[in-house]
């Protein structure tokens, strides 16, 4: 079977992202979302759920209305958005494509975000890793010249090493 069960969040068993429905309760509000391909990824232990959304009742003070990357704690119980910077602001631009790492400690996600810490190029996407633990944001392609765009395909199973795709200029 190509497919291990956590409830109602299929993890497939071979290498690459996900393709799954899940659903939650959050006070009298459920949340269904049918999460694919590149917009979700799911920790080794099933807990830890990644994904992007453009919804803005996920967390409070969301507003703006951008596609942010989110995390789902399934033991918890909680939604958290990572496509913040260190001091909690919010993104101003579409964050996208999360990759979490296997232990559910680190996100990386592209994003074309300009007040993120040293982004800025004018629009173009760079790879940033949020790490879970410490609350902090971490540009991993900012500095780099030659990329036009980038973003996390793949991150190890600690969050040491992050798979970059990049287009060159």
């Amino acid at each position: 079977d190509r497919w291990k069960s956590y409830g109602t969040v299929y993890r497939l068993t071979t290498p690459g992202h996900l393709g799954a429905s899940t659903a939650w309760t959050a006070g009298s509000t459920t949340f269904e979302l049918t999460l694919r391909d590149k917009s979700m990824s799911i920790s080794q232990d099933g807990n830890i759920v990644t994904f992007e959304s453009s919804a803005v009742n996920l967390v409070a003070g969301d507003g703006n209305a951008a596609i942010d990357v989110f995390a789902r704690d399934r033991a918890a119980a909680t939604t958290t958005r990572l496509s913040v910077d260190s001091a909690g602001d919010q993104a101003n631009n579409t964050s996208q494509y999360a990759a979490v790492s296997g232990d559910g400690r680190v996100v990386a996600f592209e994003s074309r975000d300009e007040n993120f810490p040293g982004a800025g190029d004018g629009g173009a996407s760079d790879v940033f890793a949020f790490d879970r633990d410490s609350d902090t944001l971490e540009c991993l392609t900012c500095g780099f010249l030659g990329f036009a765009d980038a973003r996390a395909d793949d991150i190890g199973g600690d969050g040491r090493l992050v798979l970059i795709n990049g287009t060159q200029i």
